[in-house]
This record gives structure tokens, C-alpha cells and sequence, in this order.
């Protein structure tokens, strides 16, 4: 490192001793060094005066400011002629052409002539005696080509052929000058850097972007559209469309060097920049220019930025020091440059080690080669701070921390740093970074382990249920076995209840048969006459006997009545067992159906889960088909009951990074922060306890006061006015009648302060948000106000504490936080919701 610091001497003392400025070594152009004009003419031979006329016109324009390019003034000795031309006629704003016989008869004027046009220089005819006859014969010719004839040929020349009317003519040159200075200034800039870009193989570190190169995409349509203007080159328009292609596809904030120099040392500053650009050093330089006026403008910069070059000067600038300071203070290695012997004892004798001394004379490799140092290293510590920044400038919003495995190796890393002492240091600001999205990544572990514990208990209450179906379904089966045995007895009855019924039909017949004989002994008894007693005798055995067969008949009646009665009981059993098979058949199907719910209900919480985890590795496209399909799960529900707090979240967090790019989208409003000043947007819907025309009289009424007077904090009414919500400070909603003022529910949103609160138009939600950042959505029964135990609260976390909350519509949450003050003025923002899953779902489609 100490042969780096050392400077060049190769070259002689004389040469080395040089300061920068107009010593810059003769000769030589530096590549950010414009002329106002380029004075071609012909050296006097044979009486021509064009040369005596030139170097006057040298002498009175540079006494007026001007700077002039004459060839034997600026020259040199042992420079390449033509390409030392070439050059000067490039850094020149306009051409000036002192015509005479001379000057059209000399090639090495006609060489200037046509490399003006051809770098579409403005060119201005200067004559002191006839020409145009000799300028017409020389296109007549074929010498001149038909546009360089127009170039040359314009109502412009200035004549300084009459000393009387020098003074006049003279005026009317400096007045040419500068006619358009500004716009030629700009075109001549443009044409040096595509020329150098050019000519050193076209890196990519030359090419402009951002707001230089809208200035001269627009610089370029003025041109080409007014013949009062120079037009682009070639070289310049490919310079222009390869800088648009870069932006569109390659460009970065991050750059290898910031520039840091006082206004004293703009030229040799400039002239740097150019350089390290031209040898592949991305540079911070024309921004600074830009946004000099503020004092913080340079933060951002050289934070993207691996190293700062400052140039050394012995003035002092509280600018230049405020931002070496910054530098140092954010760990960034600091190299200084100076074009002088002077400066560079000076500091090398404070013990300044990082100095280098550049200028044309001096080779720039060994800086060149500081710069770059170790890129792996240098690319890691400016990327880390970069991130750091971004996450201190987004108030340590989470989403900004690195996830584990880069959290780990980032600590590696710069734990090695600090054991090796290598430069630049990690500071304060890259630790925190680091060890905060180390835990922020062990909670989100937890998390994750939390969840997958739900999913297990989700998995033993399946399991549960389903020993439960099969209960049932036993308990059923058994039921049904009951009912087939009493069918079975039934049947067996009613067959010996019909066998009863026979043998009483048949006894019935017996006893008629024996009245008939009773009657037929009796007939012959009395026609007998002699065999009466006998026949009597006979009838009464028959009539006992016919007594007898009736008792019989009259048992079997008996019989069969009971055997009747049984059969009726075993229909009655068969009866009861029938309906309650039935009863065990409901509960079985109430089984199956409460099992399929609580099936579908697992399966779309576990892919609920997975496209939540899926968001926060930044997988958005598979978060979005697991949030689709836990939607078409619930869908199948009864009522479609599906919103839920991780699949809101998934699905914001799907809306917000998945078309932040996307600003034509009709939901970009959703992703959109806008800042505005705390009396431009008045919220008149939700009141607070310090406000005058805040109402105790709920208050007072249900005895929420009591002791501690300051329990409750907000009050809002729906759009109605039928129905009051109560913010208080222990995280509670108490929802009251407006009529009678008479509190009817309680919904608890946590045990954190309710900030603010908003009905929609219809009633049916409510939003409260609290001091923790987060806000809740609160599903209600449209007609009472009261909470509706079917829809759970979604909570979401906001992007600051929030002080203001409501609906702008029935799709459209706006939350509104304040944010500080900006350029001395108290500011707020607020961002837009989307109020429910259902409605996320609609624009993501």
C-alpha cells in the first residue's frame, strides 16, 4: 500500500513540479476544456493577410474573456498536427473561418473546414477581401461538396475588409459568440464525451443517465428540429441510444467513487472525473453538481458509493470537510488527489497517507488500481450499507431486514472484518442491521414453529373427530341390527297370530257341525219315540260336548288376542327402533358433514400457512395459488366464511410487492404512500377524549369512567348515527345504542390503546386501529351493530403508529400517520387498505 501512495517520477522534476489550471501542459487539450471559437486560417504567403487578422482578433477577444483556439498559440510543439486539429475543433463551440485566395487553395484549411461540419459546428465566414468567386469556382469544381457550399455560404459572414467599419464588424463577430451560448455549450459537452467514449472502445462508466440524460434526449429534438442549431452527430446519437439501452437494462445507484472537491478545483475536478471514467471507474460526480444547494444532498450518494476521492486543496470548504467527515464517520475509505507538488508535501507532512498526485504529465494507473482495491470485499461493505441505510430510511420497517442464511453469513463476515482490521470498517449502523434481522429471523422462526404447532393440533382434532364419526357410525350400525330383529319377531307374530285365527275358525265350524247332530238326535229321539231317553241322553252328551268344543274355540280366541297384543308390541318395538335408527342416522350424516368442514377447514388454514411462509421468502406467484386455493377450500363451507387474518396478510403482501411496478394498475393506489401537511385532509367522523365536543354522556351512563377518568380515548358513530363505538386505552370497543345510549357489546382488539376507529357506509364493519401500529377489521351484524361470532377480526401491521382511520368506501381503507417534519414542516402520509380478503381477491385478478 505505501508504494501506491508514493507518486510517479518518472517524469522529469520540471515536469513533475507542475500545478494544474492553464499549465496543464501546452499543447495537450484536457478533455473537459471547451474554446469559444476555433480560429482557421491560412498562413500569410504571397500577400495574403489572413494570418495578421487572425492573431489580432486573438488578442481582442481573449482581452474580452473570451477563450480562443489558434493554432500557433495552442499547438504546441511535438504534438500529432492532425490529431490535435480534430480536438480543438471538437472542444470549440463555434468555427471561424477567415476566408481568402489563400485559405480556399490550402488543404490543411479545407481539413479543418470539413472536420467542422462534420461535427456540425456552427461555422462563421470571416472575409477581408473577394472570396466568393473562388469559394463558386471551387464547387463548381467538385471541391466543395453541396452541403459544405450551404454551411459556408450563409447571409452571417462578418466583412472586415473596411478599417473604418472595424469596431462595427467587430461588435458583430462577439455577438455571433454568443448567440445561443448556452445550447452550443451543451452540444459541444455531449460531443466530447461520445467522441472520448468513441475513442476508448465505449465504456460503459462514460454514459449518462437519469435527469442529464432526459436534458439530452430533449437537447437533441431541439437541435435536429431548428436549423438555427447545430444538429447531433452520428457519434452523438449512438452515444445517446447506448446510454437509454444502459438505463433500461444495466443502471445502479451504486458507483465505485464519489467525487468530493471544493468550487476552486471544479476544472481539475472535472477533468478526473472524466478520466477515471474513461478507465472503468463508475463515478459520482455531475449529481453533486446538481444538488450543491443542499447540504444533505450527498448522503445518499456516498453511501452507494465504495470509496470517496476528494480533491486536496489548501483552502478550505466546510462543504468538502462536512463530507469527508460524513465518509469517514460511515466507514467509507477516503483517497485524496491533488495536481500539486505543493498540497502534496503539505499533507503528506500531516501524515496523510491515502494522497496521490495526478495530473496529464502523471500516469493515473496506480490511483486506478487503489480504487479497486479489493472489489469483493469493497462490493460486500457498500452493499451492506446500502442496505442498512435503506432500512433506517424506511423507519426499520421489518420487510427491509435480511432473511437468516444472508443475516448469518453477513455476521461472519463482518465479524471477520473487524478481527482482520480490514478497510473500510463496518460501522455502527451495518452491525445493527445485521443483528436485528438475526432475531427479527429467529422470531419469525418461532413463529413458523407456532404455526406448525397449530397444524398439528388442527391434525389431533381431525383425528379426534374422526373416532367420533366412527362412533357414531357403530352406534348406528347396532341401531339398525336392533330394528331387523324386531321386524324379524313382528313377521313371527303376525304367522302365529294367523294360525290362531284358523284353529278358531275351525273350532267355530266344530261346534256348528255338533248343534246340527244335537238336532238331528233329538228329531229322532222324539220319532223314536222309545229311544227318546236314550236320544236325550245322547243330545246332552253332544250339547256337552258342543260346550266344550265353544270353550275351547273361546281359549283359542283368547290365545290369538294375545298373540295379537304381541304382535302389536313388537310393531310398537319395531316402531321405536326404526325411528331411532333414523336418530343414528342424522347424528352420523351431522358427523360426516361436521368431519368434512373441519377436513376443509385443516386443509385450507395449512395452505393458508404455507402461502404466508411463501410471502416471506418473496415467492409471491406460488403465495398467490396457495391463497387461491385455501379461498376455494373455505368457498366450499357453508356461508364461504373465509376471512381470515393469514390470508388477508398473504394477500397484501401479494398486492403490494407483486404490482408495486406495475403504475398504471388500477391497484397501485393500494401500494402508493402520499405525504401532505396535517390540515389537508380533516377527518370528521371519529372524536377524542381532549376535544371539546367530545360526549361523556355514554360514558358517564354505563359507569365506564369510574375511577380512572382517562379509560376511554375515542368515540365514532356509523353513518346512520344509530349505532356508537368506544375506543378505550385497555384495547376494548364497547358498541352502545346512540338512542339510549345503552352499551349492548364489548369487542377486545388487544390490551393496546384504540387510537381511531371508522363504520362503513352500511354498518356492517368497523375499523379501529391501536398504538401498537396495527389496526383491526371488525365484522358486524348489519342491523344491531352487534359482532357476528361467524367472521373472525383481521388484523393487519401499518406502516406507522396510525392517529386517523376510516373508509373511504366500502372497498377502500384509508390510515393516516404522521411522519415528522420535513424541510422544517410538520408533515403526515397515509396509505389505502383494501377492507376485505374478498376485495383483494377481485384486483389480484
Amino acid at each position: 500500500m505505501s508504494e501506491l501512495n508514493e507518486p510517479n517520477t518518472d517524469l522529469p522534476e520540471d515536469d513533475a513540479s507542475k500545478n494544474t489550471g492553464d499549465d496543464f501542459n501546452s499543447g495537450i487539450i484536457r478533455k473537459t476544456e471547451y474554446f469559444d471559437l476555433f480560429i482557421s486560417y491560412k498562413r500569410d504567403n504571397g500577400g495574403d493577410h489572413g494570418q495578421k487578422l487572425a492573431e489580432e482578433l486573438y488578442e481582442k477577444l481573449t482581452a474580452d474573456g473570451y477563450k480562443i483556439w489558434l493554432d500557433n498559440q495552442e499547438i504546441g510543439y511535438s504534438s500529432n498536427f492532425e490529431q490535435r486539429i480534430e480536438e480543438a475543433i471538437i472542444h470549440s463551440k463555434k468555427f471561424v473561418a477567415i476566408l481568402g485566395p489563400a485559405w480556399v487553395e490550402s488543404p490543411n484549411c479545407r481539413y479543418e473546414f470539413q472536420k467542422a461540419v462534420g461535427f456540425e459546428k456552427r461555422i462563421i465566414p470571416i472575409y477581408y477581401q473577394d472570396f466568393r468567386s473562388l469559394l463558386t469556382q471551387k464547387k463548381d469544381e467538385g471541391a466543395l461538396t453541396e452541403h459544405e457550399w450551404t454551411r459556408i455560404d450563409k447571409p452571417q459572414e462578418v466583412h472586415f475588409g473596411d478599417k473604418k467599419n472595424f469596431g462595427k464588424a467587430y461588435k458583430a463577430l462577439k455577438a455571433l459568440c454568443d448567440l445561443k451560448d448556452e445550447i452550443t455549450t451543451q452540444h459541444t459537452r455531449i460531443l466530447c464525451e461520445s467522441y472520448y467514449w468513441e475513442k476508448y472502445n465505449k465504456p460503459k462508466s462514460m454514459l449518462v443517465f437519469g435527469s442529464l440524460l432526459s436534458r439530452i434526449r430533449l437537447l437533441r429534438t431541439k437541435c435536429n428540429s431548428d436549423d438555427e442549431l447545430p444538429d447531433f452527430t452520428p457519434t452523438q446519437s449512438d452515444f445517446i441510444d447506448a446510454s437509454q439501452k444502459f438505463v433500461s437494462t444495466e443502471v445502479s445507484n451504486k458507483r465505485k467513487v464519489f467525487i468530493s472537491f471544493q468550487p476552486s478545483e471544479y476544472a481539475f475536478a472535472s477533468e478526473l472525473n472524466t478520466e477515471l471514467r474513461l478507465n472503468n471507474i463508475t463515478t459520482w460526480f455531475d449529481e453533486v453538481l446538481e444538488k450543491s444547494e443542499s447540504n444533505s444532498s450527498f448522503i445518499e450518494p456516498i453511501l452507494n458509493c465504495e470509496n470517496v476521492l476528494d480533491v486536496a486543496s489548501m483552502d478550505s470548504s466546510n462543504d468538502d470537510d462536512l463530507r469527508v467527515a460524513f465518509a469517514r464517520s460511515n466507514s467509507k475509505r477516503v483517497l485524496r488527489v491533488t495536481d500539486s507538488q505543493t498540497v502534496l508535501a503539505e499533507y503528506k507532512e500531516k501524515g496523510e497517507k491515502n494522497i496521490y498526485f495526478w495530473n496529464e504529465n502523471v500516469s493515473i494507473d496506480k490511483l486506478i488500481t487503489t480504487i479497486n482495491g479489493d472489489q469483493v470485499y469493497n462490493r460486500a461493505h457498500s452493499s451492506l450499507l446500502g442496505l442498512a441505510f435503506d432500512w433506517e430510511k424506511a423507519e426499520k420497517n421489518t420487510n427491509k431486514l435480511l432473511p437468516s442464511k444472508e443475516a448469518n453469513a453477513m455476521q461472519v463476515w463482518y465479524q471477520a472484518a473487524e478481527k482482520a482490521g480490514t478497510e473500510p470498517q463496518p460501522n455502527l449502523a451495518m452491525i445493527n442491521f445485521v443483528e436485528r434481522s438475526l432475531t427479527h429471523a429467529e422470531t419469525v422462526r418461532k413463529r413458523r414453529r407456532l404455526l406448525i404447532w397449530s397444524i398439528v393440533v388442527g391434525i389431533v382434532i381431525l383425528i379426534a373427530l374422526g373416532f367420533t364419526a366412527l362412533y357414531l357410525k357403530s352406534s348406528a350400525d347396532f341401531a339398525e341390527n336392533q330394528t331387523r330383529e324386531a321386524n324379524n319377531k313382528k313377521a313371527e307374530a303376525e304367522r302365529f297370530s294367523e294360525k290362531s285365527r284358523i284353529e278358531a275358525a275351525r273350532a267355530d265350524s266344530l261346534a256348528v257341525v255338533a248343534i246340527e247332530k244335537a238336532e238331528v238326535a233329538k228329531a229322532e229321539a222324539v220319532s223314536a219315540g222309545l229311544l227318546a231317553e236314550i236320544a236325550k241322553a245322547d243330545a246332552n252328551s253332544a250339547m256337552a260336548s258342543a260346550q266344550s268344543a265353544k270353550r275351547e274355540a273361546a281359549e283359542e280366541k283368547r290365545l290369538a288376542a294375545i298373540s295379537k297384543a304381541q304382535a302389536d308390541s313388537s310393531a310398537e318395538l319395531a316402531r321405536l327402533a326404526d325411528s331411532n335408527a333414523e336418530k343414528a342416522n342424522k347424528k352420523a350424516e351431522d358427523a360426516k358433514k361436521e368431519l368434512a368442514i373441519t377436513t376443509l377447514k385443516t386443509n385450507a388454514a395449512k395452505l393458508s400457512f404455507e402461502a404466508f411462509e411463501l410471502t416471506l421468502d418473496g415467492k409471491y406467484d406460488a403465495a398467490e395459488e396457495r391463497a387461491d386455493a385455501a379461498v376455494l377450500l373455505y368457498n366450499e363451507i357453508e356461508g364461504g366464511n373465509f376471512e381470515t387474518d393469514v390470508l388477508y396478510n398473504t394477500y397484501y403482501s401479494v398486492l403490494t410487492k407483486k404490482k408495486e411496478t406495475d403504475l398504471n394498475s388500477s391497484e397501485s393506489r393500494f401500494t402508493n404512500e402520499t405525504s401532505f401537511t396535517p390540515d389537508s385532509i380533516v377527518l370528521d367522523d371519529c372524536h377524542y377524549a381532549t376535544e371539546e365536543d367530545f360526549s361523556w354522556d355514554i360514558v358517564k351512563k354505563n359507569g365506564l369512567k369510574g375511577k380512572d377518568t382517562s379509560i376511554v380515548y375515542s368515540l365514532v358513530y356509523s353513518k346512520d348515527l344509530k349505532t356508537g363505538a368506544l375506543g378505550a386505552k385497555n384495547g376494548k370497543i364497547y358498541l352502545f345504542h346512540s338512542a339510549n345510549n345503552t352499551i349492548f357489546d364489548t369487542i377486545s382488539v388487544g390490551t393496546y390503546r384504540v387510537t381511531s376507529m371508522g363504520f362503513n357506509e352500511q354498518g356492517s364493519q368497523l375499523v379501529a386501529s391501536t398504538v401498537n401500529d396495527m389496526f383491526a377489521i371488525i365484522p358486524l351484524l348489519k342491523l344491531s351493530g352487534k359482532r357476528d361470532p361467524s367472521k373472525q377480526i383481521l388484523r393487519r401491521e401499518t406502516f406507522a403508529r396510525i392517529e386517523e382511520i376510516e373508509y373511504l368506501n366500502e372497498n377502500t381503507i384509508r390510515a393516516i400517520g404522521a411522519i415528522g417534519k420535513v424541510k422544517g414542516e410538520d408533515k403526515k402520509k397515509y396509505m389505502l387498505y383494501p377492507a376485505t380478503v374478498k376485495k383483494i381477491t377481485e384486483i389480484l385478478k
